[in-house]
């Protein structure tokens, strides 16, 4: 027996579905939706997917593919899981990006529901996804909006939303992975006129997409028929007392059809017929604010975020022998004869002349005659008395100092030396 797991990650919680069957038309077998951290999601979701294959190994399941899709916020948790699930020898895991797995399940429960045009609701921590399906036609019209904080701002999109449409819905479902929206249900029912369910499973619906659409991937289209309506349970959400005719109708035929057993079945069992653009009407709340809006073909399955595996190790490379040219010798040029600059002598240098800017010089105000200071009056030029000069007494006479000649034997002795030297 085969089986289909589908799988949902956003940062802070997982999603898990094990349905039975190839093409996702049986009952399902296992489910669970835990809060993660942020820096575990990855493990945490691995340590799921492995615990439910060897359940299913238990019971003789073999799990024919692995569908796993994820919040804008969670795509790197996401590449880090497929790549575990790929090195523990998972080789059939498809990645299904968030739009495919909404836009798979939307279409199978409008399918289950039966209205001409059927609302989902897809509300996560950081995006609330509105799609309207037109089972007539195939099309499916979305809407992404990112700043939704309160029940008061969703209450006023989604009835935007329905006011700009192509098509009025008929009914509206709430799915997503915190759960819990009944307390809105009576709230979304007054503002839109419209019956809204909020099924128990709500936080199983990406993963019941995800799981769809890698079936779908895998074996291609899906059947639509009515073989899922009879795994489903009557568990529907308790209505609030209205008075519109038309809320008796729907409730009957909701309760039969939207539990998330029914949900399973809506998610694993339809056909994602790829519609015609000619026939589609596009313009679906284009005008919304906060939102564009598309008329959206059945998507082809995306390549996987996942990391790309390393490379094979370089081979060393291979050293070349460059054959060297030899360099010519240098042939030194004999210097040329300069003729010497003639000599013009040193011509100084003119003065440079500072050229100081002319300003304007504004006139002195008038002094005070009263305020003036006496004028300066020089004192009287005395000339210095003659002082005669003083005369130098004469220099005293000093008389001669006489020079003793010298004796005969020395005038002798000295022309005898002169006459040996001759």
């Amino acid at each position: 027996m085969d089986a289909v797991l589908g799988l949902s990650m956003t940062p802070t919680s997982v999603g898990l579905v094990l349905v039975e069957g190839v093409d996702a038309e049986g009952a399902t077998m296992d489910g669970n939706a835990f809060d993660v951290h942020s820096f575990t999601t990855s493990e945490q979701a691995a340590e799921a997917v492995r615990r439910t294959e060897e359940l299913a190994a238990t019971r003789g399941v073999r799990l024919h593919s692995i569908g796993v899709t994820w919040s804008e916020d969670a795509d790197v948790e996401a590449s880090v899981l497929m790549k575990s699930l790929s090195d523990s020898g998972f080789d059939n895991v498809v990645p299904i990006r968030m739009p495919e797995a909404t836009e798979a399940l939307a279409r199978g429960i409008a399918a289950v529901i039966g209205h001409e045009t059927t609302a989902v609701c897809v509300i996560e921590p950081d995006t609330v996804i509105a799609l309207i399906v037109h089972t007539g036609d195939g099309a499916v019209q979305t809407v992404f909006n990112h700043a939704i904080d309160s029940d008061e701002s969703l209450i006023g999109w989604l009835s935007v939303v329905f006011a700009k449409a192509d098509w009025q819905p008929e009914a509206l479902v709430l799915v997503g992975s915190a759960g819990g929206f009944e307390s809105i249900v009576g709230s979304l029912e007054d503002a839109l006129g419209v019956s809204v369910f909020a099924p128990e499973e709500a936080q199983l619906a990406l993963a019941r997409g995800a799981a769809l659409a890698s079936a779908q991937s895998i074996d291609g289209p899906l059947d639509l028929g009515g073989d899922f309506a009879a795994f489903a349970a009557p568990s529907r959400v308790a209505e609030t007392p209205r008075s519109r005719t038309s809320m008796g109708v729907t409730a009957v035929l909701v309760a039969g059809v939207l539990t998330f057993v029914v949900s399973a079945s809506v998610a694993l069992s339809m056909q994602l017929v790829p519609r015609d653009d000619s026939t589609s009407a596009s313009p679906a709340a284009a005008d919304v604010p906060q939102a564009p809006v598309a008329a959206r073909a059945n998507p082809s399955v995306l390549a996987p975020p996942v990391a790309v595996p390393p490379s094979p190790a370089a081979l060393p490379p291979v050293a070349e022998t460059v054959p060297v040219a030899e360099t010519p010798p240098i042939v030194e040029a004999p210097p040329a004869d300069v003729a010497p600059l003639p000599d013009r002598g040193y011509v100084p240098e003119a003065p440079a002349t500072d050229q100081v800017p002319e300003y304007p010089v504004a006139d002195a105000p008038a002094a005070d005659p009263a305020l003036a200071p006496p004028a300066y009056v020089p004192p009287a030029y005395a000339p210095p008395a003659y002082v005669p000069p003083v005369a130098a007494p004469p220099p005293a006479y000093v008389p001669p100092v006489q020079t003793k000649k010298p004796g005969i034997l020395t005038r002798i002795r000295d022309k005898l030396r002169i006459g040996d030297g001759n």
